[in-house]
């Protein structure tokens, strides 16, 4: 339709419609009343945020409390996880968290976990940066697990090793993303026992990249715990005892027999090389197992038919096939994951990232929210017990009533 201008005190042809013309700077009837509902409703949104993020961090206060924390370790390690918060980008609440679980993997000492704990924000980072879709309890908890097997590992009494942990754990989350998930490599740590505290970091690198991501933590842990058993502590089937010998890699005063000679398996120790089966069962696989196979002339084709003979257990020997056959590709795949940055990767990341950025000023408002809620909990607690008392009193005057 048309709209007609015209002069002041003009008329308007017939039929043309009215339209109302603001004033510059005037608001629409109305704008007032919902700018301050709205203004209202952010306000208490905001207060409501804050509150959480102050309840989260006296949670954690409370919890350090029932673990025997005295109230000077309480309140450095609270500043400590500010100081980690505002620059990580991590709730308050949830930096304490990490401070106060990781403590008994530093071997309960405050101090040495205050000052090496930093390493493990940037794999936290990587995580972050890597899968950003997951929400901050589900990396915080992934990240928990991590550090709860480098403990099981026995890497927590070095804090040089287990920075060298955390290292290789920011480069696998770098290469693998959400593959890399810390609960797989706890379930490793705990599966594996003995057999995965007592390998070589250097093992781990090998093997981690492909098999961890691939076969998942338990049964990479179980498959390393079985072949242990059988090739070093002897817990073995005749028709194993029996092809391993064929291969010259048995000692037969090793074999432990009944008196009509049946075999029981073989003593500790007995099997050539098994103290480099403790310690890197690859390198065992090259420098003893590949050659002695190649002394029989056994091809490379025919070598994962010959080794569902050695094992009684089919996890070890599915794990040995796999260091047998995919040497090649254990090898790219560590190398691949040895270019990644690391932890200064990580680092660099807070930097030049756009999406950690954004979290790193959200930690900082967080750090915000939780010194203003502060004096604020204290009544809150009270007002929450004296609501708890009233209902409870309601409760046993109603249940009166109905007796």
């Amino acid at each position: 339709p048309l709209i007609a201008r015209v002069a002041p005190g003009g008329v308007l042809p017939p039929g043309a419609p009215v339209v109302p013309v603001m004033q510059p700077g005037a608001r629409p009837p109305g704008t007032g009343a919902v700018v301050e509902v709205g203004a209202g409703i952010g306000a208490m949104a905001a207060v409501r945020a804050a509150a959480t993020v102050g309840m989260d961090v006296d949670t954690e206060r409370s919890q350090a409390r029932q673990a025997g924390w005295t109230e000077a370790e309480i309140a450095r390690a609270e500043k400590r996880a500010m100081e980690l918060g505002a620059r990580y980008g991590v709730a308050p609440g949830s930096a304490l968290n990490i401070v106060r679980e990781a403590r008994p993997t530093f071997g309960g000492d405050l101090d040495t976990t205050l000052s090496n704990i930093s390493p493990f924000f940037d794999v936290l980072t990587a995580m972050r940066q890597k899968s950003p879709g997951a929400s901050d309890a589900e990396h915080n908890s992934q990240l928990g697990s991590m550090i709860k097997a480098g403990e099981i590992l026995g890497y927590s009494s070095d804090p040089t090793k287990l920075k060298e942990y955390a290292n290789f754990m920011a480069q696998m989350a770098q290469v693998h993303g959400s593959a890399l998930r810390g609960e797989e490599v706890l379930n490793f740590a705990k599966s594996g026992k003995t057999a995965a505290s007592g390998v070589s970091f250097d093992y781990l690198k090998s093997i981690f990249p492909t098999m961890l991501p691939e076969l998942g933590g338990d049964r990479l842990g179980t498959a390393s715990m079985t072949l242990r058993q059988a090739l070093v502590g002897g817990k073995m089937k005749k028709l194993a005892v029996e092809n391993l010998a064929a291969l010259g890699l048995i000692d037969e005063s090793g074999v432990v027999s009944t008196t009509d000679d049946d075999v029981k398996g073989v003593r500790a120790n007995a099997v050539k090389g098994s103290k480099l089966i403790e310690t890197n069962p690859l390198e065992w696989v090259r420098t003893v197992l590949t050659p002695a196979m190649d002394a029989k002339g056994i091809s490379p084709e025919d070598r994962p038919a010959k080794l569902s003979g050695l094992f009684s257990d089919r996890n070890a020997e599915y794990l040995v096939n796999l260091l047998v056959t995919q040497g090649a590709r254990l090898d790219k795949d560590r190398q691949t994951v040895e270019k990644a940055l690391g932890l200064p990767g990580a680092q660099q990341a807070l930097a030049d990232d756009p999406y950690l950025a954004g979290k790193r000023v959200g930690g900082g408002l967080a750090n915000v929210g939780s010194a203003l809620s502060d004096p604020f909990l204290g009544p809150l607690k009270a007002a929450a017990d004296a609501a708890a008392g009233s209902l409870n009193k309601v409760a046993e005057v109603a249940r009166g009533d109905k007796a």
